[in-house]
């Protein structure tokens, strides 16, 4: 089998007779890991799982079947830690445990309540007032007395003009 790197930088070269920057820039993968891919050298990965994805986006791109040496990827046994040292070293104190507090659930009823309380406690009020003010006194007149109207009487010379009129003499308001 070809090595990797070989038939890589082979059908770039070959069949799209492009740079290796124009085709970081087409497969938006930078140059320098474009080159580590076609070095075979993926220890500057942070992980394989960007190595892998990497070589798929590459091998589409150049048209060249990759799955065999994505294969080679799932049996490797050469993983390392090394640039993982929080994974390797045991943790200096006991983390705290997460306490969740349960959220405060009042009841919107008791609100409701309240508001209903105090509109029927304020309208109450407000007819109290209304009925003092109507039961009180105003300007020293007893309250149970009741007005009465009175429409004067005509006077004397109304009454014989009015007379004059009905029997149809216009002359005697003149």
């Amino acid at each position: 089998m070809e090595s990797l790197g070989n038939k890589l930088t082979t059908e770039l070269v070959s069949r799209k007779k492009i740079s290796i920057e124009e085709a970081a820039r087409i497969t938006k993968i930078r140059a320098s890991r474009l080159q580590e891919i076609e070095n075979e050298d993926f220890s500057s990965f942070s992980s394989l799982a960007y190595a892998k994805g990497f070589l798929l986006i590459y091998g589409k791109f150049l048209d060249v079947d990759v799955t065999p040496y994505l294969d080679a990827f799932e049996t490797s046994r050469e993983v390392s830690v090394d640039g993982y040292s929080y994974l390797q070293e045991a943790p200096m104190t006991a983390p705290r445990p997460v306490v969740r507090r349960q959220p405060v659930r009042r009841p919107a009823l008791v609100p409701l309540l309240i508001a209903i309380g105090v509109l029927v406690l304020g309208l109450y009020l407000v007819k109290l007032l209304l009925n003092i003010q109507r039961i009180t006194p105003r300007n020293g007149m007893p309250a149970t007395s009741a007005s009465v109207t009175v429409t004067p009487s005509p006077s004397p010379d109304e009454r014989t003009c009015r007379a004059a009129r009905r029997s149809g003499g216009g002359n005697a308001g003149e």
